[in-house]
């Protein structure tokens, strides 16, 4: 039998089997979200764990289709922690001391001290954990919030194809009915319209360096933020690169974005990135702009934006859905 993936697109494609443009998105969604597989298993058992269970631990990441499987055994004890990708939040690179590495997401374990990250085995393994991450990432992005959007993106785009078709053949139903003499009863105007029009942004690249006075002086460090189509992306280096931090948020995961001011002059833009400015916190000028291209992307990208696609694409499948009921009654009257 067809795993559900399959399927999933076999429904899919049934569903817009009129439409090859369609399909032809629906297939290409589906093989960059990685659904044709059953996805890697990778080991990140680290040595503590190893210690703290006499060495008959172990600790498996299981990436499935469309969840995340942590799967934890000891000697005397099992568990199973599942979670969708679009509910990791985040998936962070650590490398600290140059040869440690780690990543940490919502999957984590939480401690008193906050999230623990997973560091393979004596936490040398620094290609492994660059490919969890990677993977990780590729699979939040198809399967998470970006992955929703790209979808809508694409129910729009196929509904406006359909509504340009419906508006070419009311016209050749006009001119036939305008050449036979017969009186076709009103109809409605073909909704023809781009429904992503009021949340459009500027997709460009853009970085910022958000260094503050306390990392550059007493870390030798410095912190990047770079505004990626999809993606805020900040950048921490410590100790002249000896310790080196990625982290990656959706747009939509950013939960709220502000521009705080304290002591008179420290100006920081917050937000579930962290409190960010540049050197000693006193330009304004610099900072608005960062905050003002966050909540423009936060609004385009997250929860506002899909309630907009929603609503614009249910307002115009109303009004082909009466376009086409009054279109049908012209047929009826050419008909009869």
């Amino acid at each position: 039998a067809p795993c559900a993936p399959r399927r999933r697109l076999a429904r899919l494609a049934g569903a817009l089997r009129a439409s090859p443009d369609a399909l032809a998105m629906a297939e290409q969604r589906a093989e960059h979200a990685g659904l044709m597989d059953d996805g890697p298993v990778y080991s990140i058992t680290d040595v503590s764990l190893l210690m703290a269970t006499c060495c008959t631990g172990s600790r498996k990441l299981h990436l499935n289709d469309e969840e995340v499987l942590l799967s934890t055994t000891t000697c005397c004890s099992s568990s199973n922690k599942r979670m969708p990708y679009g509910e990791l939040g985040y998936v962070q690179y650590q490398n600290n001391c140059i040869c440690c590495h780690a990543f940490l997401s919502n999957l984590s374990p939480s401690t008193d001290k906050g999230k623990m990250p997973f560091s393979p085995g004596c936490g040398c393994q620094g290609d492994l954990v660059k490919e969890i991450v990677k993977e990780l990432q590729t699979r939040m992005r198809n399967r998470g919030d970006t992955g929703n959007i790209h979808r809508a993106d694409d129910g729009a785009k196929i509904l406006n194809d359909i509504a340009q078709h419906a508006a070419d053949s009311s016209a050749k139903i006009d001119a036939l009915l305008a050449k036979l003499g017969v009186q076709a009863p009103p109809v409605a105007q073909a909704p023809v319209q781009d429904v992503m029009a009021d949340i459009q942004y500027d997709t460009a690249v853009k970085e910022y360096d958000v260094t503050n006075a306390c990392l550059q002086f007493c870390c030798c460090g410095s912190q990047k933020l770079t505004l990626e189509p999809e993606e805020a992306v900040v950048d921490v280096t410590c100790c002249g690169g000896c310790s080196q931090t990625t982290s990656r948020r959706p747009y939509g995961r950013l939960l709220s974005v502000s521009l705080d001011q304290s002591c008179g002059c420290c100006i920081v833009v917050s937000s579930s990135l962290g409190a960010l400015t540049k050197g000693f916190g006193c330009d304004r000028e610099y900072m608005q702009p960062i905050h003002d291209e966050l909540k423009v992307r936060m609004k385009a990208r997250g929860d506002t934006g899909n309630i907009l696609r929603q609503e614009e694409t249910l307002r115009l499948a109303k009004m082909l859905q009466d376009h086409l009921r009054d279109r049908n009654a012209a047929l009826k009257v050419l008909v009869g």
